[in-house]
């Protein structure tokens, strides 16, 4: 009878990037980050029924828009980007991408959403319709949105963002409203997502070819078994059938395991894998 080896598990291909014409990034907010909406609604048929007093700031999804079939009633959007660490220099353009959620919800009227400049403090935790932060009001940008399933919406922010790491203004993120419709709301993937964490909010820079980005350091995570072992092995091109060892045997303690690879200068990629050992 023959043994059937381990199957292993491909992770992913991790890129080192380099300077190069018009180089893109893409920076996408993870749960820890700051995205909140903000719902200006009184509703006596819900408890509690004043949604102007409600946090929203973990909800998965970031609603923009009305949703009450008329447009008394506003939902807006909160998002602030940590660019403190993001080149100043070089920057040939920054726009901020919200995704649709990918699921059935009406085509939606097209709609102007415009994006402002918020001018005071606010907290994800505890922001609501009722403190909510002051703007300018006047639109960074602006971008007509529909509710197509799953397609993403960009806006230009470059001289913000310019003014942000310049700091010629404070960094206290933007706010998005949503122009009168037929009173319909618009819900965007937020950055506590997790059905969806690649759609989650993204900041996108587009770079002069004197700027670079390079990623040195890659964090590689498994689901794993209790007490299973495993090998973690690389290879750097996906025309070898040569895998090199990184790092094991490991012996797991829960379902979720996590290792730490240092990407050295000059090696354009790794591909990694992981292997159960019987």
């Amino acid at each position: 009878m023959k043994t059937q080896a381990p199957k292993s598990i491909l992770l992913a291909a991790v890129l080192a990037f380099f300077a190069t014409p018009a180089l893109s990034a893409v920076f996408v907010l993870g749960p820890d980050a700051m995205d909140a909406y903000i719902d200006s609604r009184f509703r006596p048929d819900l408890n509690p029924p004043d949604l102007a007093n409600q946090n929203y700031g973990s909800a998965e999804r970031l609603s923009i828009g009305h949703n009450d079939l008329h447009n008394d009633n506003i939902n807006d959007g909160l998002i602030q980007f940590d660019v403190s660490a993001l080149p100043s220099t070089g920057v040939l353009s920054a726009a901020v991408v919200l995704t649709i959620e990918p699921v059935p919800e009406g085509a939606g009227t097209p709609t102007t959403v415009s994006v402002h400049r918020i001018t005071s403090p606010w907290d994800e935790a505890t922001v609501t319709w009722n403190t909510r932060p002051t703007f300018d009001p006047l639109p960074a940008a602006t971008a007509v949105v529909s509710n197509l399933l799953g397609e993403a919406f960009r806006w230009d922010i470059t001289s913000l963002y310019l003014d942000w790491r310049s700091g010629t203004v404070p960094n206290y993120g933007l706010y998005f409203t949503a122009s009168t419709n037929n009173g319909e709301g618009f819900g965007f993937v937020s950055s506590d997502n997790t059905t969806w964490p690649a759609l989650r909010p993204a900041l996108h820079l587009a770079l002069d070819g004197e700027t670079s980005i390079r990623i040195s350091q890659v964090e590689v995570c498994w689901a794993s078994a209790t007490n299973r072992l495993y090998l973690v092995q690389y290879k750097s091109e996906l025309t070898t059938n040569a895998w090199l060892n990184l790092r094991g045997p490991i012996q797991t303690t829960g379902p979720k395991t996590c290792i730490t690879d240092g990407v050295s200068v000059g090696e354009p990629r790794r591909i990694y894998r992981v292997v159960p050992l019987p």
